[in-house]
């Protein structure tokens, strides 16, 4: 549908900037929830391609974010810890964190502090010429992070609930 007001010119100006279509930059999106246990880190390292960009925002808790050095010595660095208050109802005050960007390349992960559960959002930018399809299948390799492991089905989430099968007896008793 066309409503005439110029949006559509305006968002093509948009992508025709970043010298690419809508598809393309879909591709190069990618969205992950993390939600960890109280002091718990997260059980595999991430990492994204060079000249990814990686934003971040706590949802709820509190969780240190940092990443991990290559060489023989793993270590962190870059170690930042944040905390959001819990909200309550009297106060008036905005308890909203800002987000954060890391770069693609070393690896980084998470860990909630131990104040309880934590959640995280994360929004990875990858570079032009790189799809989310093929940055992302060594995280599909890994068991820690793949959702067919799960006990769960997270493609059933979002259906209607079907009832269990009736066995024969009762289907040939309300037939008749």
């Amino acid at each position: 549908l066309d409503d005439d007001d110029g949006d559509d010119d305006d968002e093509d100006d948009i992508f025709i900037k970043i010298q690419s279509t809508k598809e393309e930059l879909l591709q190069r999106l990618g969205l992950q929830l993390l939600i960890m246990p109280s002091g718990s880190t997260f059980p595999t390292n991430m990492q994204s391609p060079p000249g990814s960009l990686v934003y971040g925002q706590l949802l709820y808790g509190g969780a240190t974010r940092f990443r991990i050095l290559p060489g023989k010595l793993k270590r962190r660095t870059g170690e930042r810890t944040s905390i959001l208050p819990t909200q309550d109802t009297n106060d008036n005050t905005d308890h909203n964190h800002k987000a954060w960007l890391q770069y693609g390349g070393p690896q980084r992960n998470y860990q909630a502090v131990d104040i309880g559960p934590c959640a995280l959002l994360e929004l990875t930018i990858l570079p032009k010429g790189l799809t989310m399809d093929s940055s992302m299948s060594q995280v599909q390799n890994n068991k820690n992070n793949d959702v067919n492991t799960f006990p769960w089905h997270p493609q059933r989430m979002l259906q209607f609930y079907n009832p269990p099968n009736q066995t024969k007896s009762t289907t040939q008793k309300q037939q008749q």
